[in-house]
């Protein structure tokens, strides 16, 4: 599981969303250590 914070909400459906560069990354980083499911919460 992936805890995160952040400010400025890039979240989905806000203009924003196309600057968010820390989950992708964060879910691929630990998709190549193993684990197939990964799963997020997010606040903003």
């Amino acid at each position: 599981m992936i805890l995160s914070a952040r400010g400025g909400a890039p979240g989905p459906g806000t203009p924003r969303e196309q600057f968010d560069f820390q989950e992708p990354c964060l879910r691929a980083s630990v998709k190549a250590l193993g684990p197939e499911d990964v799963s997020s919460c997010t606040r903003s």
